[in-house]
């Protein structure tokens, strides 16, 4: 007989997530990674943006938000690119910003539960 044991939940400011499930930013890299539907340098953008995330809660410090020339400067990319890059992922809920700077890797519980389908259906 199996008994179901029920996990402490705690709540962060982008989804409801249970104390085993893994960081926040390594499941939102994977599914950039993944995402047939992204250009090369929207991957290229995500994954610099991710690289000033919280690693658990995907929150960009409010100190120091990622704003377009940070990007150009740490991609390389030109200025046309970054901005079409961010509007893109800002488009399909993938990061969220404020005043034309990025605050945090945006993911609600939908989009979580699309990134867990798309990374178990990829290790088929």
């Amino acid at each position: 007989m199996t008994t179901s044991v029920r996990r402490p939940v705690r709540t962060t400011p982008l989804a409801r997530r249970s104390v085993g499930d893994p960081p926040l930013r390594r499941e939102w890299e994977a599914y950039i990674l993944r995402a047939t539907h992204l250009l090369p340098h929207y991957k290229h953008v995500a994954l610099t943006v991710a690289s000033h995330a919280d690693y658990v809660t995907g929150l960009v410090p409010e100190q120091a938000p990622v704003g377009h020339g940070d990007l150009m400067d740490q991609t390389g990319l030109a200025d046309y690119q970054v901005i079409g890059a961010v509007r893109a992922l800002e488009t399909r809920c993938l990061i969220a910003t404020t005043g034309g700077r990025i605050t945090r890797l945006a993911l609600s519980l939908s989009s979580l539960a699309l990134i867990r389908k798309t990374l178990h259906e990829g290790t088929r």
